[in-house]
């Protein structure tokens, strides 16, 4: 049983190991430099639910070893490291623009954008500027909801995954049990919630919004000396844990902006307790922003469906509302940006409603698909045929280039070199089109020949038959018929 589970934890080594929060936060420039080059939302993303959940870890350790009575030293290094990495996740949550909306879509991690939401929360309030107190005043506005609109109807009750809860914990039922928590905690502050954007929809005051530099400079300049307080002892290097610059660098919005984001914040909630007399009111009232800010930012089309619902004269124009009628034709079989393409349901039903030589394409086309996504099952029954490896090959050759994921690449190449050994002329076909370079084919990736060694046995008998009957055509000698018994034995 243990050589099962070792065996299923094993991960296959097609490159490096994913970097996570720690090799970031041990290398201070690595992280600056990820964070000023744009594209790289979706790993710094997750860098910031990383290290909220770490801050909160090295929190709770900080208060057991007060509450233990450890030394004042060790005390102090948990309170600072715990600083530095609310600062790293701050710096992360301004690099995504402080886009609630994408982290929670993204990641189905609520509980820890809820990290990040307090983190910046207790960060603004301590300042004295009031404009870092609005800040965080309108973003957990936003969050609240967020929250609220994700859990209007209640989730279906979670199911045990352990067979015994008393003994060894369940971490989903835990798990859901503190997401119910946090949604009645949070839905207690509607009221003030409710208050502070009409407020913002008052005063439409210009929102100044930290950047990155606010929580990553500070880290940068004290936060391995604050880390240093634990090694040196009685020679403190940094007298205060670091905190966040917040004037360092701003990004202003426009109070009419603000204003329209709250008042599509409000429309939402009314509509959907049934306050359509104010919902009808504000829809009346919004335009739509300047910025493309995520803080700000208006989906038009949702926008649209309100103008439909409260029976508003839109002054947008006109959004298409019908759906793209599906079409299987050689036209979408090289359209790789389609949603027909994208989807392997509407691949499959491709191949069902086309016949003949587009049909082979589709096929060859859909086999191309399921390998540069990851899904390669049955693809070497699916090349048998000559026609389909020809588009195949072509078909990858066209979307390899999209494909930058290091990992990815190496499957695909490995799954080249396997079909190369079992499919019958993949390697000559693959060598035509121009594909078999050093870095990619290798020269092992050749199919076998057909030839068989005969058995042992079979070489044996062969050669007995053989001796017999030469000795046939001449006279009995006993020492003869010994050496033939001999042999037979």
């Amino acid at each position: 049983m243990e050589i099962v589970d070792t065996i299923q934890n094993l991960n296959e080594y097609w490159g490096p190991p994913a970097q996570n929060w720690f090799d970031y936060f041990v290398d201070a420039q690595k992280l600056a430099q990820l964070l000023s080059k744009p594209g790289s939302q979706e790993t710094v993303g997750r860098l910031a639910i990383q290290f909220a959940e770490q801050a909160a870890t090295t929190q709770k350790e900080g208060e057991m070893m007060m509450t233990k009575g450890f030394p004042n030293e060790d005390v102090q290094f948990a309170e600072r490291k715990a600083a530095c990495l609310i600062l790293c996740a701050m710096a992360c949550f301004a690099y995504v623009e402080w886009d609630i909306e994408y982290l929670i879509d993204k990641y189905n991690e609520i509980l820890s954008v809820r990290l990040l939401i307090d983190n910046i929360l207790g960060l603004c309030r301590s300042s004295e500027t009031p404009s870092d107190v609005q800040f965080a005043e309108y973003l957990f506005a936003r969050w609240a909801m967020a929250v609220d609109r994700r859990f209007r109807l209640p989730p279906p009750p979670a199911k045990q995954t352990v067979n015994n809860p008393l003994l060894v914990p369940d971490l989903h039922l835990t798990k859901h049990e503190n997401i119910r928590k946090m949604v009645v905690d949070t839905r207690t502050w509607f009221p003030q919630v409710v208050s502070s954007l009409e407020k913002f929809i008052g005063e439409a005051k210009d929102l100044s919004v930290p950047g990155v530099n606010c929580f990553l400079s500070p880290f940068l300049e004290k936060g391995s000396m604050s880390l240093g307080v634990g090694i040196v002892g009685m020679n403190v290097l940094c007298m205060w844990a670091p905190r966040p610059i917040f004037n360092l660098s701003t990004t202003l919005l426009s109070g009419a902006d603000i204003a329209s984001a709250c008042r599509f914040e409000l429309l939402r909630f009314h509509f959907a307790n049934g306050s359509m007399d104010i919902a009808q009111e504000l829809l009346k009232q919004i335009t739509l922003p300047t910025s493309t800010s995520p803080l700000v930012v208006i989906d038009k089309r949702e926008l649209n469906g309100y103008y439909l619902a409260l029976n508003v004269p839109s002054t947008m124009p006109p959004m298409p509302l019908t759906v793209r009628e599906f079409l299987p034709d050689q036209k979408l079989l090289t359209d790789d940006s389609s949603p027909f393409r994208r989807s392997r349901m509407w691949r499959l039903r491709a191949v069902n409603r086309t016949s003949g030589q587009l049909q082979v394409a589709y096929r060859s086309e859909n086999s191309a698909k399921d390998v540069l996504e990851g899904r390669a099952t049955s693809v070497r029954q699916r090349l048998l045929e000559k026609v389909v490896q020809q588009r195949f090959i072509k078909s990858l050759q066209r979307q390899i280039s999209s494909v930058r994921d290091v990992v990815i690449r190496r499957r695909i190449d490995a799954l080249l070199i396997f079909l190369c050994a079992t499919v019958s002329g993949m390697r000559e076909e693959l060598l035509r089109c121009g594909w078999d370079t050093p870095s990619r084919l290798r020269s092992l990736a050749s199919q076998a020949p057909k030839t068989a060694t005969p058995s042992l046995s079979a070489q044996i008998v062969k050669r007995t038959s053989l001796l017999i009957e030469s000795l046939e055509g001449e006279s009995f000698h006993p020492q003869r018929v010994g050496t033939v018994n001999g042999l037979l034995l």
